[in-house]
């Protein structure tokens, strides 16, 4: 899932279970995803327990909802809510999104000169329909590749 804007990117791919062995239990849905970032001239990337199985369901379910035109809630934030989007609407043909990416879990190995104390990275990112029926049929594969278990 790749997300481009105005001299800054975020990619995001979800690489599997945290505990796979584990069949049952809170723990056994944390999902560990890949999470790279370019913003101005800096770049950073970390594997790390970000999503739970349902909000990864819950996001497809929003994003969905989007591409149907039947967005209800214009904001969807991670398990941990390090990472957030804002639906911003529909502009000429193409859906714009705001992700946020905040300070606090990010800053272990995040360093980018422009953050400041507990502020947070916005990234700017417009798709077209096409853009985000494929983004759609990611987060639906990823669904089938990482059910929700017990």
């Amino acid at each position: 899932m790749l997300f481009i804007g105005i001299n800054s990117t975020l990619e995001l791919e979800v690489k599997g279970y945290q505990f796979p062995e584990q069949k049952i239990g809170s723990d056994a849905n944390w999902l560990i995803v890949s999470v790279k970032v370019s913003y101005n001239n800096d770049y950073w990337e970390k594997d790390y327990p970000l999503l739970s199985t349902q909000r990864l369901v819950d996001f497809r379910n929003w994003i969905k909802s989007i591409c149907d035109e039947e967005c209800k809630r214009k904001n969807f934030a991670f398990s941990k809510s390090d990472i957030s989007f804002s639906y911003l609407g529909k502009q000429e043909n193409f859906y714009k999104f705001r992700i946020i990416l905040k300070y606090g879990c990010l800053s272990q190995d995040f360093h980018f000169n422009t953050f400041v104390d507990n502020s947070s990275i916005f990234i700017e990112s417009s798709l077209d329909l096409n853009d985000l029926l494929n983004f759609l049929s990611i987060l639906q594969q990823f669904t089938v590749s990482f059910p929700i278990k017990c």
